[in-house]
């Protein structure tokens, strides 16, 4: 009998939910709602609009169960991952204090430099595993001790956003471990608390409750909810989105690198232990948590961030253009000019000043441009430009790969990416070129699909081993070679 599961999938640009149907040998996705993820700025701080995003969840849900209904098919759980890193803090009877921060809040620039002073940045690292990104949770905690001291004194409990949502689903509290990882404040490749590193920084140790693998059934959705009868149970999935998305590549061998390209692209490799080596530290490399326990030994990379913001800035002009639109645009635009060593003269897509929102006075596509403008690179034209950003992005991808290899000592032979970053045919194919590695370019709903299927694992309807297995019998993938070997084929 085939199986029902919804799997709740947050980005930093947009939100959905997704209706499973399980055979018992592949996942039908379903995306039955999708809803704006739009930040608002309250207190002077850049907020989730977490009113905003339950709205849409609740409306997917009454959608997901009016679904299920119509083809008769049983409910059995759902999950939640976001983005990571931010949290909502809790009182004594469980109200959330504060909307939650951003984590492109501005407070948190000079975060870092005034924590390595209490613990120097590469000790930290040695501890953590993790890159000290100025957005991690180590950091903007700290922020929030220094500036509203009064705030941290009435937390009894902080929930990163996945955790979050997934006690507002069913009134249970816990850290799932691949989201716990992304905070700087868990020790590397261990599912703990670093309570020596908090007691350092005067963070309370109370705030952090018990960190629960990714699989663990938390307990039933509440029944305000609306669903009655066979009420489905909520599951601990990988709440960190990346975590969701690498458990849905379709193959997975200790040659491929995984590519999750949203607002954000993470790029890594699978990897059994914690590598906290100068190699790894120099490559600005984390050690984050797969649903599996394994590392996710991985690179945080600008992302299509930077390509959204121009479109927004486009639109802000009357220049209305979909995202299809821009990457044909980019498609036919001439490619940047190669130098006579082979390489190609690129924007730097993780350069600072690209992190930051596009604002009336300092636009994105104006920062872009004066990069580009710098490099004699063409960018006034909607396609010149959306082709700079591509080009930007395959280029990071190549130097992350380098990074990868170095830090593990294992050459990298093919590349699997996901999410939305896979429908771009312009990204895939240059970052096959760049790279010189095939690409395999899907699932594009790459982490509602983990999701998914890590509900089922948890449920004991597939084990750990098939889930790879299921992927590839989910999902539809194309593959993209370098340049001179062969053009992309048709869909699998």
């Amino acid at each position: 009998m085939s199986t029902a599961h919804i799997a709740i999938d947050l980005g930093a640009d947009s939100g959905r939910v997704v209706l499973g149907i399980f055979d018992g040998q592949r996942f039908t996705l379903d995306v039955v709602h999708r809803f704006a993820n739009t930040p608002i700025t309250v207190g002077n701080l850049l907020r989730w609009d977490l009113a905003s995003l339950w709205s849409g969840i609740t409306t997917g849900l009454d959608a997901a169960r009016q679904r299920a209904l119509t083809i008769q098919v049983p409910i059995l759980s759902l999950g939640v991952d976001t983005w990571g890193v931010d949290y909502g803090l809790l009182d004594e009877q469980h109200e959330l204090l504060d909307p939650p921060v951003h984590y492109r809040a501005e407070r948190n620039v000079a975060m870092p430099e005034r924590v390595h002073q209490i613990i120097p940045k590469a000790e930290l690292y040695a501890r953590s595993g993790t890159r000290g990104l100025v957005f991690n949770t180590i950091f903007q905690v700290f922020a929030e001790m220094r500036e509203r001291p009064e705030l941290i004194a009435k937390a009894s409990r902080l929930l990163t956003i996945p955790d979050l949502l997934a006690w507002r689903l069913c009134g249970v509290m816990a850290n799932e471990w691949s989201n716990a990882g992304t905070t700087g404040l868990t020790k590397a490749g261990r599912p703990e608390w670093d309570v020596e590193v908090m007691m350092r920084l005067g963070i309370p140790t109370k705030l952090f409750g018990p960190i629960v693998r990714s699989g663990t059934v938390l307990g039933p959705i509440k029944a305000e909810l609306g669903f009655c009868g066979n009420v489905p149970v909520v599951v601990a999935v990988g709440g960190h989105d990346t975590a969701s998305a690498v458990a849905a590549m379709p193959i997975v061998g200790s040659g491929t690198a995984f590519i999750s390209c949203g607002t954000w692209s993470l790029m890594g490799v699978l990897n059994p232990t914690p590598v906290t080596s100068n190699e790894a530290y120099v490559g600005e490399l984390s050690n984050e948590i797969a649903v599996d326990g394994q590392i996710r030994l991985l690179k945080n990379i600008m992302g299509l961030w930077v390509w959204q913001e121009c479109r927004r800035d486009l639109i802000a002009e009357g220049r209305e253009f979909s995202h299809a639109e821009l990457a044909q645009l980019a498609e036919a635009a001439p490619a940047a000019p190669v130098s006579a060593s082979g390489m190609t003269t690129t924007i730097d897509i993780d350069r600072a000043d690209l992190l930051g929102q596009s604002l009336p006075t300092d636009r994105m596509i104006d920062r872009v441009r004066r990069q580009a403008s710098a490099l004699g690179l063409a960018a006034d034209e909607p396609g010149a430009l959306f082709r700079r950003i591509v080009e930007g992005l395959a280029a990071a991808y190549q130097h992350t790969r380098l990074a990868l290899e170095h830090a593990t000592g294992t050459p990298i032979t093919g590349l699997s990416l996901m999410g939305g970053g896979c429908r771009n045919r312009l990204l895939c194919q240059l970052t096959a070129d760049a790279t010189r590695l095939p690409v395999l370019a899907g699932p594009d709903e790459g982490t509602a699909l983990g999701n998914l299927l890590v509900q089922a694992r948890g449920l004991g309807l597939m084990s750990a081993t098939t889930m790879a297995q299921v992927s590839a019998a989910s999902s539809q993938v194309q593959t993209y070679l370098p340049a001179g070997m062969a053009a992309h084929t048709a869909p699998a």
